[in-house]
């Protein structure tokens, strides 16, 4: 840690002082400590900043924040701590603004009142000479900018107006992690200028970073296009590699993204393995035809489904892609129609197969398990449902679920059997619905309309006369079944 002369007066200056002898370069501890000499009315004086005048310039800094109509009447304002200590490095850094002057001998330097002269009744000021220059500590970008400048001789550069315009820099500080930002600028110290430039978003990246200090021509080539990259949100990659090629960066950026969205999706993973190594040409064919991925692919996919030969270019990446992509998706989706009903009537034949399969084991079994029918009592008697029809029409007439597919697939298997219970005067109409298990030889439900349990006649005769009757008439026909084996 640095320790710096920097004499404190309260708390808030004891931790900006702590933040800077933490984090200052050593070049910024000896402008603290010592001065920087400047020129000023033609005379070299020294220039030193302490903690009190920094007070100052900070509360200047926070009336910027807020609207000059509404500055008036202003007590206090909450500045959080990242923001002041930027505040601070930039306020002890820059050689311009002036702290406290003191002459090369130490003394407080007092600036001159203007001499006023009367000659023959006209007044006139002495002439004010602008001081030259200060001198830079070190090489920055400024430096590096002014190589042609410097080849020129002084009085032609006096005569002459300068070829390059005057560069305006950014003074605010506008760092998305200080922290970040005051390491890098130990070892870089080209960053500050980058946020001088507008470029504050690429000071904490140390590709570019290295870049501006291995290579002039791209510190030169970023600020001539420091317009347009501190409007826009372009990647780093996207600085190198439009340097690198010499190709503007907005379409640069776009080829970026283009290439991001074609390796990251997956719905494109047959198309990014067409194009691997032809992927810039691709971009260029997508851009020109002004369409974009999703109707590539649904181009590219009409093509695959009508079979065509995507190895030939002239249906990879037809001329006219708007034309082709109409025609291709309209011929697909005419075959794909026609496919489509193809197979609607072939899943058509199927099902009427399967319904008169189900029907032929349907009446195979009410034929084999009809013998459980021959019972009668208090005129009521039992019928076997001969059909699915049949459970259609019961379930209709008693308001119940007996004619849903469920019980025609039971009794089609054999899994169980569906009876009717009807009236002897009347065995045309609907009475009770019964389910009786072959397995089980019990009877599973038996139901009067809307799913009511029958009177106590009709189910004495379910269970006391029926169901023991129909147990035996079961055994018969299984005894049968052996003995034809």
């Amino acid at each position: 840690m640095i320790n710096l002369n920097l004499e404190t007066t309260c708390p808030e200056q004891v931790k900006i002082k702590t933040f800077l002898e933490n984090n200052a370069s050593e070049i910024l501890a000896d402008k603290i400590i010592n001065g920087v000499k400047i020129e000023k009315n033609g005379k070299t004086l020294i220039n030193k900043k302490n903690l009190t005048t920094f007070m100052t310039y900070a509360e200047e800094e926070v009336l910027k924040t807020i609207e000059e109509k509404q500055r008036k009447g202003y007590q206090a304002r909450c500045i959080d701590d990242a923001t002041v200590y930027g505040w601070a490095i930039h306020y002890f850094e820059e050689d311009s603004i002036e702290g406290k002057l003191y002459n090369e001998d130490g003394t407080e330097y007092q600036p001159p009142k203007p001499e006023i002269k009367t000659s023959g009744g006209t007044q006139s000021t002495t002439t004010y000479t602008p001081p030259k220059p200060a001198p830079k500590p070190q090489l920055n970008i400024f430096d590096m900018l002014s190589e042609n400048t410097e080849q020129k001789s002084a009085e032609s550069a006096e005569t002459t107006a300068p070829a390059q315009t005057e560069i305006k820099t950014e003074t605010e500080y506008k760092y998305v992690d200080i922290f970040k930002y005051l390491r890098l600028y130990k070892q870089y110290p080209q960053a500050e200028l980058l946020v001088k430039f507008g470029l504050s978003a690429f000071a904490t990246s140390k590709q570019i970073l290295r870049a501006t200090v291995q290579d002039k021509s791209f510190r030169k080539w970023l600020i001539n296009n420091r317009a347009e990259i501190a409007s826009s949100n372009y990647y780093v990659h996207t600085l190198l590699l439009a340097y690198k090629t010499g190709k503007p960066l907005r379409e640069t950026q776009e080829f970026e993204l283009f290439k991001k969205h074609l390796t990251t999706d997956s719905s494109y993973t047959q198309l990014r393995i067409i194009f691997k190594n032809d992927m810039e040409r691709f971009f260029h064919y997508i851009k020109k035809n002004n369409t974009e991925l999703r109707s590539y692919k649904d181009y590219y996919d009409a093509c695959v489904y009508l079979k065509l030969n995507m190895e030939e270019d002239k249906n990879l990446l037809p001329h006219d892609f708007r034309h082709w992509h109409d025609e291709r998706i309209e011929q697909y989706r005419t075959l794909w129609y026609a496919e489509l009903e193809k197979q609607r009537k072939e899943r058509l034949i199927e099902e009427e197969k399967e319904r008169a399969k189900k029907v032929s084991q349907f009446k195979a079994i009410s034929e084999k398990y009809s013998p459980l029918t021959g019972c009668t009592q208090n005129g009521l008697i039992i019928v076997i449902a001969s059909s699915p029809a049949d459970l259609v029409k019961e379930g209709q007439a008693l308001n119940h679920c007996v004619g849903g597919i469920t019980y025609t697939n039971r009794m089609a298997d054999g899994e169980s059997l569906i009876f009717f219970i009807r009236n002897a005067t009347t065995p045309e109409i609907p009475f009770v619905t019964l389910e009786y298990s072959v397995q089980k030889k019990a009877v599973l439900q038996c139901y009067a309309y809307g799913n009511k349990k029958p009177n106590d006649t009709v189910m004495n005769f379910v269970n006391n006369i029926w169901l023991p009757y129909a147990n035996k008439q079961l055994a018969k026909i299984k005894r049968t079944k052996i003995k034809a084996a």
